[in-house]
């Protein structure tokens, strides 16, 4: 062992030599610092997108006047039928189903569009079902419609409480485009 440490190279020591290297080695295999990195996530339900916001048909139950068997009979009532159309609802078609009571002979209705968002291109006049028709109107722009309601008719000659209702409906409109 004694001869190890009594040679040299370029007239440095072997062993002093070997012990630098050893030393270095054993720093080179120690650690400095370590690091950590923590990721976190939730995982929720799958992303859905909101519902379309076709807007509303507000069209409360109305009671009509009594009318005696085999009479006519008419009555107007100011906005009731009042359409909020969101911006899903724009071009759509505002279809109105009226199926009358068996106790009328006549039944008509028109619903008369007495104000409409600013811009729009649909008339302000009446639309008329008559007995068990129907009607549709294109919407053309968001905002709210309100109709004026015109019932008219006869009643029959079986006496009894009738029940006749109309239907409002928002569909896809699949008409030619409107004019520019």
């Amino acid at each position: 062992m004694k001869r190890v440490f009594k040679k040299t190279w370029k007239g440095i020591p072997i062993g002093i030599i070997a012990t630098v290297f050893l030393c270095t080695a054993v720093l080179a295999a120690t650690v400095y610092f370590t690091a950590i990195l923590t990721i976190t996530q939730e995982i929720k339900e799958p992303w859905e997108p909101p519902p379309p916001d076709y807007g509303e048909v507000l069209a409360p139950d109305i009671d009509l006047s009594k009318v005696d068997a085999g009479s006519s009979f008419s009555q107007t009532l100011t906005g009731a039928i009042v359409v909020n159309l969101g911006p899903d609802g724009e071009g759509e078609l505002l279809r109105m189903v009226c199926a009358p009571d068996d106790l009328y002979t006549d039944f008509d209705v028109t619903a008369t569009l007495t104000d409409k968002p600013e811009g729009s291109g649909v008339g302000l006049y009446g639309y008329g079902i008559t007995g068990g028709g129907e009607v549709g109107i294109q919407l053309d722009l968001r905002g709210t419609y309100i109709f004026d309601l015109t019932i008219a008719g006869k009643a029959g000659n079986t006496l009894g409480a009738a029940s006749s209702t109309i239907t409002f409906t928002l569909e896809e409109y699949t008409g030619p485009p409107p004019p520019p």
